[in-house]
């Protein structure tokens, strides 16, 4: 259950960041990742942007009640993930490859 929320909070974070960049809010996208992180009850991990990419990882500390006698009284569950960027000017100067997909009707 704890690596889900990791995971469904740290994917969000990362499309959320990359649509931020994408419209020029740079400033914003720190606060819409720990803002993400903390709707899924997760702690912010870190964040990595690049040109082309996000990477954001999410954690989250699970605490064992009975299990703290022979093992670890907690664990930490991390999950990263990443969004590639496609700038709309990228395609113009060949920055990336683009496929277009018609349907026939």
């Amino acid at each position: 259950m704890a690596r889900t929320m990791t995971k469904k909070s740290s994917d969000a974070s990362s499309l959320a960041i990359a649509q931020d960049l994408l419209f020029f809010e740079k400033d914003r996208a720190i606060g819409t990742a720990l803002e993400i992180a903390e709707q899924n009850n997760c702690d912010f991990g870190s964040i990595t942007v690049t040109y082309d990419e996000v990477i954001v990882s999410n954690k989250k500390t699970v605490s064992f009640v009975l299990a703290g006698i022979f093992l670890k009284d907690s664990i930490t569950v991390t999950s990263a993930s990443r969004s590639k960027i496609t700038y709309p000017w990228d395609e113009r100067i060949n920055l990336c490859k683009r496929y277009r997909f018609d349907y026939i009707k």
